[in-house]
Formats: structure tokens, sequence, C-alpha cells
């Protein structure tokens, strides 16, 4: 009997074998044929997309604007033409600037519709940048025309340089200024016995305050309220040059604009209309029959004839036998060492790409485009080397501001030849804090002690333990020494008197403005002007445009574009960064949780 069942067992191992075997070697062939057609589809298919002889150009930007290089990425194409998935929830600002520079010139496009209900994010630099272009656009004799249902502050800023703005039925456009508002936990913690230890110079240094404060500073509502009126009074200005309408009638006290909106009978629609922000309101089905009108009917699609912007591309020319290159790195996101996320950049990376610059002999500078709120020290001066190392080698570095250069952000651009800022810059915040939070109360309430021994009073820090004296005495020595060599290099670098440099410092934030005035950035422009500056520091009449940029590999490709976890990691996305944006101040808590030792004190800039 023993034996019947032995032999019964080995017969069904065997047959549970083969059938492991033959669903690994489908498993296998399906790969391949996968990969076969992926090949097959990089090597031949064409994504080029034909224009139409006459037609718009349709641009709808997507739910943000951000600042990174030009990418081509060809398997996104593909995707996008065989199975219709666009994942472009994200538009490129120097991508989307280059497709109205060839539009501007392109027979077949002759006009441009801004559709931009999607867009949630964009800096005001940004804006003003593309605003730069479309403007060029105008020029050419070809119109620009906006359409939205509730036009939010970002898609009323590039609207306004339409040649007419369409607004439909029981719309909207929602013009309310610019706010600040930023939750505080030092009471929260008190009740969870969270123990904050904060380290901070610079009293204008506001990221520390939501950890040991229940409100806002009256130094931080005095430095806050002065730059945001300045973007808000610069907004308002270019809004209402474009729309042609002097700026109080554009923009009424309240008193009054309450007063007109009575007279709407609250109607938001008509209100637009007789304050002129919008030139018509229409339906769906009238404001088609006006683009037919303009750019002719399209048979096929029973609409207009246009192109979308995701559909087109330009040619970039790029000559590899040139030997003068002007090289664009983008700093976009805060400055880490080794930490990366969607919001951050790994300094050593950016670093390498400036080596590499600087040793290619056919790169004769380098326009350093940089966007951040700052990072730590490290990982700033890990960048701020590779820029002084260049300069020594004899290649120019300039740096062009984006929406944002502060803090740390402001350590890197320090040591170029030459900086540039928009007028909306936010940069300086010359200021230095470190914050380690320790939970000893907090698992005592919970009936939870810690105890040991050490030989030695800072072998034995980590979080579940109050900070020992001396460990404290340290970190403050260190941030006062941080903040003196952070002192001494604008100092340095921007040729200034270090008491001058004392005085805007302390953490206090500028608008590119007020920045050139202080002396921290030479002059108002964009990153045309830097690349032209480059140029005339190199003494270059030709060159070529080298965008440097991490590549994506075919498997995050892959990942990205597979439906279901393209959803499950979308939707986790979208969770994690609604919290990370309310808590935009506190990134520093992902390095806590990342060194939870608290061996070193991480400081930041």
């Amino acid at each position: 009997m023993f034996f019947l069942w032995k032999n019964i067992f080995c017969f069904i191992s065997f047959f549970w074998y083969l059938l492991n075997c033959f669903r690994i070697f489908i498993c296998n062939i399906l790969l391949l044929l996968t990969l076969t057609l992926i090949i097959f589809l990089f090597s031949h298919f064409n994504c080029n997309i034909k224009i139409p002889n006459k037609g718009a150009l349709l641009c709808d930007f997507g739910q943000k604007i951000l600042e990174k290089p030009i990418i081509h990425n060809k398997f996104n194409e593909i995707i996008y033409k065989i199975f219709g998935i666009n994942n472009k929830q994200e538009s490129y600002l120097f991508d989307i600037v280059n497709k109205i520079k060839k539009a501007t010139k392109d027979k077949n496009i002759t006009g441009i519709i801004l559709s931009l209900e999607n867009l949630k994010y964009a800096d005001q630099s940004s804006l003003e940048y593309i605003g730069k272009y479309l403007k060029k656009f105008k020029k050419s004799n070809k119109p620009i025309y906006s359409i939205g249902y509730n036009y939010n502050q970002i898609q009323y800023f590039l609207s306004s340089y339409s040649n007419k703005i369409y607004l439909f039925k029981n719309g909207s456009v929602n013009l309310n200024g610019i706010s600040i508002n930023k939750l505080y936990f030092k009471s929260f913690l008190k009740k969870l016995k969270i123990n904050t230890n904060v380290f901070r110079i610079g009293k204008y240094k506001s990221a520390v305050e939501p950890f040991i404060r229940n409100n806002m500073s009256p130094e931080s509502k005095y430095l806050d309220k002065k730059w945001i009126n300045q973007l808000w009074i610069q907004y308002l200005k270019i809004v209402s040059f474009n729309r042609k309408i002097n700026i109080k009638k554009f923009f009424p006290k309240i008193s009054l604009f309450i007063k007109n909106f009575y007279k709407n009978n609250g109607e938001f629609d008509s209100f637009a209309l007789k304050n002129h922000w919008i030139d018509k309101i229409v339906s769906r089905n009238s404001f088609q029959k006006d683009m037919i009108k303009f750019f002719g009917k399209n048979k096929y699609k029973k609409t207009f004839n246009y192109i979308n912007i995701n559909d087109y591309n330009y040619n970039y020319n790029y000559d590899n036998n040139k030997k003068n290159n002007i090289a664009i790195i983008c700093i976009n996101g805060i400055i880490m060492d080794n930490y990366e996320d969607d919001n951050s950049i790994n300094a050593k990376i950016i670093a390498k790409q400036i080596r590499h610059a600087r040793l290619n002999p056919y790169i004769k500078a380098i326009v350093l485009r940089i966007n951040s709120p700052g990072g730590n020290v490290s990982a700033s001066e890990i960048i701020e080397e590779e820029i002084k190392e260049t300069k020594s080698f004899g290649k120019p570095v300039i740096v062009s501001m984006g929406g944002m250069a502060a803090s740390g952000g402001y350590w890197i651009s320090a040591p170029a030849n030459y900086i540039f800022a928009s007028s909306s810059t936010i940069t300086g915040s010359i200021g230095i804090f470190s914050i380690i939070n320790t939970f000893e109360n907090t698992l005592k309430k919970i009936g939870i002690y810690n105890d040991g021994i050490s030989t030695y009073p800072l072998s034995n820090i980590i979080s579940t333990k109050n900070l020992p004296e001396e460990y404290k005495k340290l970190i403050k020595i260190s941030i006062n020494n941080k903040y003196n060599n952070f002192i001494k290099l604008v100092s340095l670098y921007r040729n200034k008197n270090i008491k001058k440099i004392k005085e805007i410092s302390q953490g206090k934030i500028w608008t590119g403005k007020d920045a050139v005035k202080n002396g921290l950035v030479d002059e108002i422009g964009d990153i045309d002007d830097a690349i032209n500056k480059a140029s005339i520091l190199c003494k270059l009449k030709k060159y070529n445009i080298i965008w440097y940029y991490e590549e994506d590999n075919i498997i995050n490709n892959l990942l990205n574009n597979s439906n279901f976890l393209n959803k499950t990691i979308f939707m986790n996305k979208i969770f994690i960064k609604k919290i990370y944006n309310n808590f935009s101040e506190l990134y520093f808590l992902k390095l806590f949780l990342k060194y939870p030792e608290n061996k070193y004190a991480i400081c930041i800039l």
C-alpha cells in the first residue's frame, strides 16, 4: 500500500513539474515576442503625424509645466500613437517654447488655440517666458484664441496674450490674488509629546516655524507680504497690458468689485465680459463654428483643422561635427546628495554633468537653469565645487534662475560668472537650519522605555532618547560655521562686503528685481539672455545648444505605460503629493525617516 501511494505521489510530482516547465516555457515565449515587438516598434515605427495643410496648433499643457531638459521620449510617442494612452500629465517649459517657435515660422500653422482647462501648476517666471514667444507668434500675423470654462490665474495669464478670449456659458474667470497659508504644529507636537530640537540661523528663515509656533511670526508676515505683493503687481501689470485695460479698471478695489458683481446679478460670465476680462461668451457648438471659420473644416474629424501640441514635433538640429557648443544643465528640485524622489535632484548627478561639460573640449560654456527651493549643505557644496573648478578651467558658467533659486539654490548660483533672474524669481533666503525630532516622551506615554549604556556621549544618539547637551552644542557650532561659510561664499563670489551680505541675509527672501538692487543677481533676463551672455563671453557667433539629462530606461517606460500599474502608481502619487504639497516646508522629515538614529545632523539651507 505504501509503494502504491508513493508511486501516485511521484506521478503527481512529475506531472506538476512538467506543468511548471510548460508554464515557464509559454511565459518566456510571450516575453520574447513582446520584447521583439518593442524592438521592432522602436526601430521601424514612424511617430510623425501629418500636419493639416492649414490649421491651428491646439495647446493643452496637461496639469503642470515643469522646467526640465528637452527630451523626446520615443516610447511614449509610440504608446500614444498605437493605443491612445497619453501619460502627459505634465509638459516641459522649453519643449513648449520650441514648439511655439517652430509654429511661428510654419506655414501650415495659421494660429494657436489655448485650451488650458487641465493646467493647475506653473510658476510665474515660466508663464512669462511662454508669454514672450506667444507675443512673437502674434507679431507674425497669426491669431491666438483661448477657450475655457473656469479660468484659474495660471490659465488666464497665458490666455491674456490671446487676440480673443472665449468663455463657455456659465463659466468664470477666477482672479483672486495671491495668498500664503501654512499649517503649524507646535501644539500638535506637544500633545504627541514629540521633542523637537530646532537649530536655526536667520530670523527670517521661516521653514522651521511650523515646528516651533502656532502662527506666522511678524518677521515672516512682513517679508512674505512684501514679495507676494510684488508678484501680484507684476501679474496685473502684464495681464492688464495684454488686455489693453488700465490696471485699476482691470482689477478694482474689493468694494467696487462686489458692487459690479451685484449689478451683473452674480453671473460670473457676464461680469467677466463687462469687466473686459473676456471677449465672448459661447456655447461649445458656437465656438466650433467660429474656429471652423478661422481654420477651415476637417471632414474626417468633423471639426476645425488643428494639430495637438503633443503631436507636433520639431526637428532639433544638432550638428555633431560642430566644435562650438553651449551646454544647458537643469537643476530643478530640492538639492540632495543621495536621496531621490519626484521633488528632489541628486547633486552627484548634476556634478557629473558639469564635470563632463567641463572636460568636453567642444563645449565652450555652461548655462545652469536653476529652479530650486534649496536642499542640504553637503549636496550644495558638491555642485558649488564643480562650478568653481569649471570657472578655473576657463569655461564661463552662467546661471538662469527660474521661478525660485533660494537658499541652497542661491548657494550654487553665487559662484557663476553671471546671474540672470526674472522679475518674478524668488531668491535669497541666505540662512541655515537643522531639525531633529526625538520620541522618548511619546513612547513613555504608552509605556515604552529605552535604556542602555554607551562609551561616549555621542555614541548613543537615537530618536528614542533625548539629545545629549554635548550633541546640541556641536550642532549649534556646526550650523554657525556653515552659515558663516555661506556668508563668506556669497561675499567672495559676488564681490561684496561681508557686512552688506549680512544685512540682506538672515533668511530674507527677495524677488528678482530686489535681488538685482541688492547685488545678489546681475540682471533681469531669461534663459535666452543667459545663452546670449555665454556666447558673448566665449566670443561665439555660431553655436549648438546641448541639453544634459538623465535618460529613462526601457523598464521604467514599460512600468509607467502599463495600464493597471500606471493607474495604481498615479493614484498613490496623487495621494502622497497632496499631503506632501500641504507640508512643503517639511520636506526634511523625509531625511529624518531615512536617518532615524540621527547619527548626523542634517543641516538644511
